[in-house]
């Protein structure tokens, strides 16, 4: 008589599960930054998972598990670092990693990829609005520009729309994934160009005000990547195609930048649709 195979169950037994989450917990547990640098604090860590987990040949109880958890922590904080160049210069490497440990404390990693991980950090830290000694702008503006890098490099490249405006009558432009758009009140982007030539942990001076606000395009192509900066009138028409057809931007243009005469406004609607044209800012008409 042919005996029946065993049944697998698909979850785990309830000890190793228990050990298993004991053991994702300890090895996310923020690092202690109380003694001015990040490590382990192995106290901290349940002494039935030291003891499970303590090899005979180890000395303190939780040496190894601190290992894992330090190695955990170092890997996330690079990820940020490489996420965001101009913001750790800007409030230097140790703040930002203490930021990251609130992040991730509050929004735990989920995604494997540590190239995502970072993503949701600007929003979150402008809300968030922590004491720097800096302008909560400026601070907002270098984490957003950063942040529009990344998702522009991680975002897939739809073929782009390269007619002319004669052809749109009141369509409806589409932002490509790959072109990220940052409004900035301070000149982040020559700052972060001065970050990203730094060494080791060296920081940038925090610059003056902008005189007007200024429109950052961040751009992927298939050469590499771009920027492009719009201020005053063009700046505006740019974030106005983002909410409405391209009818209704214009006529918001002419509403409220009308005072600049006619010449000037069209030179501005020439200017941002030859360089939405040039570098792909957008899909097909929608």
């Amino acid at each position: 008589m042919k005996q029946a195979a065993p049944t697998i169950s698909a979850q785990a037994p309830p000890a190793l599960a228990s050990f298993q989450e004991s053991f994702a917990r300890a090895l996310t547990r923020p690092l202690d930054a109380s003694s001015g640098t990040f490590v382990p604090d192995a106290v901290a860590i349940d002494a039935t998972l030291r003891m499970n987990t303590l090899p005979s040949h180890h000395g303190a109880e939780g040496a190894s598990l601190s290992v894992y958890q330090r190695q955990v922590w170092l890997r996330w904080f690079s990820a940020f670092h490489d996420a965001f160049p101009l913001l750790a210069r800007l409030i230097g490497f140790f703040r930002l990693n203490a930021l990251v440990s609130e992040f991730l404390v509050e929004r735990p990693a989920t995604d494997p990829d540590l190239n995502r991980i970072s993503l949701g950090f600007a929003s979150w830290l402008s809300a968030r609005r922590p004491a720097l000694g800096l302008d909560d702008r400026l601070v907002a503006d270098a984490a957003r520009l950063d942040e529009a890098w990344r998702l522009a490099a991680l975002a897939e490249a739809e073929p782009a729309w390269r007619g002319s405006l004669a052809s749109l009558g009141d369509a409806r432009l589409l932002r490509r994934a790959c072109v990220q758009v940052v409004r900035a009140a301070y000149p982040v982007v020559a700052l972060r160009h001065r970050a990203l030539a730094l060494q080791g942990e060296e920081r940038v001076v925090a610059p003056v005000r902008s005189r007007e606000e200024e429109v950052i395009v961040v751009v992927r192509t298939s050469d590499g990547f771009g920027e492009v900066s719009l201020a005053g009138a063009a700046g505006d028409l740019l974030d106005w195609l983002e909410d409405g057809t391209v009818g209704s931007a214009l006529a918001k243009l002419e509403e409220v930048h009308g005072h600049r005469g006619v010449d000037a406004l069209t030179a501005d609607v020439q200017r941002v649709f030859a360089l939405g044209s040039a570098h792909g800012f957008w899909c097909a008409p929608g």
